[in-house]
């Protein structure tokens, strides 16, 4: 058993030295002009190995993204119950704009193969986004069963916050001195879905 255990978590850890290697040779070459050998230097194994993890490049570059969006939204999504939702939804949208600001050139690569390439895009959305919005759906339709938000098709919010973010980072991929620091930014946007546009009863205008 332990020594199942081992070999797990020696697999995982390799897995992510590929990625973490991976992540910095496409974010310096490009996706195109990376290749499994600059990959397979970077991260101290033989060019061989990465094809026992990975069966190409391009599922590399998936494998990346995957990591990147996903996984690393599980800790963001942990709500604890002293949290209000604009508390929550500003620690969320926090986190998502520092963590792209620190990998913007990652990014960069990432939204572009996306948008040119249909055998990364289709599964992209298919495989990744698909897992966040239901997510996303599950805890605006559990706060509207316990009467905070208003009953709606959880798919449209989502799918328009998430659209949101999106059109944020593409608008401020090459305007960094145009752009809200994340906190201010997340705070924003946060009160924006939360409240929208109309003043409150008794709030005036700022």
């Amino acid at each position: 058993m332990r020594k199942r255990l081992g070999k797990e978590k020696l697999i995982k850890e390799r897995r992510a030295q590929m990625l973490t290697a991976s992540a910095k040779v496409f974010a310096e070459k490009g996706f195109h002009k990376a290749t499994i050998r600059e990959i397979a230097g970077e991260a101290n194994v033989a060019e061989g190995t990465i094809y026992n993890y990975f069966r190409s490049k391009r599922e590399l570059l998936l494998s990346l993204v995957s990591a990147f969006v996903e996984e690393s939204l599980q800790l963001a999504m942990t709500r604890p119950s002293s949290k209000s939702d604009k508390e929550f939804l500003t620690t969320l949208l926090k986190d998502r704009f520092t963590l792209i600001d620190k990998n913007m050139n990652l990014v960069r690569v990432i939204l572009r193969e996306m948008m040119l390439d249909e055998e990364l895009r289709h599964p992209f959305f298919e495989q990744i986004l698909s897992k966040i919005s239901s997510q996303l759906e599950d805890l605006l339709e559990t706060r509207a069963e316990e009467g905070v938000f208003r009953k709606l098709d959880a798919f449209i919010p989502v799918h328009a916050m998430m659209g949101s973010f999106l059109g944020f980072i593409l608008l401020g991929l090459d305007r960094k001195g145009h752009r809200l620091p994340p906190e201010e930014l997340a705070s924003q946007l946060a009160d924006f879905f939360l409240n929208g546009l109309r003043l409150r009863s008794g709030e005036e205008p700022t």
